[in-house]
C-alpha cells in the first residue's frame, strides 16, 4: 500500500499519484479524496481528506485542496492557493497566488482571487470581479503597495457604514469600497488628485 504524509498532523495515509488526462503523472491524492479522471492535478499539488475535484477542473503548482472542499466545472486552483473546509470553487473561477478560500465560501463565475485574499464564511454569487486589479495598473511594486494601502484605508474609514439589514453579506460591499480605494490610489499616483506627502491620516475603528 502506497502512503503519503500531507503535513496535516495525520501522518502517513493511503494515497496515490493522480494520472492526468494527457497521461502525465500528477500530484498526490489521498485515497479518501475523489478526483475524476478528467481532472488535471499538477505534480506538486496536494488533494486530501475528503476533497472532491470534478469535471475539467485543474489544481496545480503548489495548491492544496482538502477537508470537504469541492472544485469542479472549469475552475482552476494554482500557485500556493488553499481551498479547504466546505468551500466550493466552480464555473470559470480561478484562485491562485496565496489566496485562501475556506469555510462555506462559494466562488464561481468569471472571477479571480489571488495575492493575499482570504475568503471565509458563506458567500454566494461571487462573480465577475477581480481582486486586486491586474499588475498592468501599476508602474511598479511600490505603486501597487501604495494603492493597496489606499484601498485598506478606505475600508477602515467606511467599515461602520455597513448595514447588515440592507446587505446579505459584507463581502460585496467592502469589495466595492476596496476597489474604489485602489482607483483613488492610482489617481493620486498619476497626479490626477492632489496629494500631500507629509499628510498623516489617523482613523479610529472603535464603535
Amino acid at each position: 500500500m502506497t502512503t503519503f504524509d500531507f503535513g496535516d498532523s495525520n501522518g502517513e495515509v493511503p494515497a496515490h499519484r493522480h494520472i492526468n488526462p494527457d497521461g502525465s503523472i500528477g500530484g498526490w491524492v489521498a485515497d479518501t479524496a475523489f478526483v475524476e479522471s478528467s481532472v488535471y492535478i499538477g505534480f506538486e499539488a496536494l488533494v486530501y481528506n475528503k476533497a472532491r475535484i470534478l469535471n475539467m477542473a485543474k489544481v496545480y503548482e503548489n495548491a492544496r485542496v482538502y477537508h470537504h472542499a469541492n472544485i469542479f466545472d472549469q475552475a482552476e486552483v494554482y500557485g500556493k492557493a488553499i481551498i479547504s473546509s466546505h468551500a466550493k470553487v466552480f464555473g470559470n473561477a480561478k484562485v491562485f497566488g496565496n489566496a485562501i478560500v475556506s469555510s462555506f465560501a462559494q466562488i464561481h463565475g468569471d472571477v479571480s482571487f489571488f495575492e493575499g485574499v482570504m475568503i471565509y464564511g458563506k458567500l454566494n454569487n461571487v462573480s465577475n470581479i477581480d481582486i486586486p486589479k491586474k499588475e498592468r495598473n501599476y508602474n511598479n511594486s511600490d505603486d501597487k503597495n501604495d494603492c493597496v494601502q489606499q484601498g485598506l484605508l478606505h475600508m477602515f474609514q467606511n467599515w461602520k457604514s455597513f448595514n447588515p439589514r440592507k446587505y446579505e453579506t459584507a463581502f460585496p460591499y467592502f469589495t466595492e469600497i476596496f476597489k474604489r480605494g485602489l482607483a483613488d490610489g492610482i489617481n493620486i499616483i498619476n497626479n490626477k488628485k492632489n496629494y500631500n506627502d507629509d499628510k498623516i491620516v489617523m482613523i479610529s475603528i472603535d464603535r
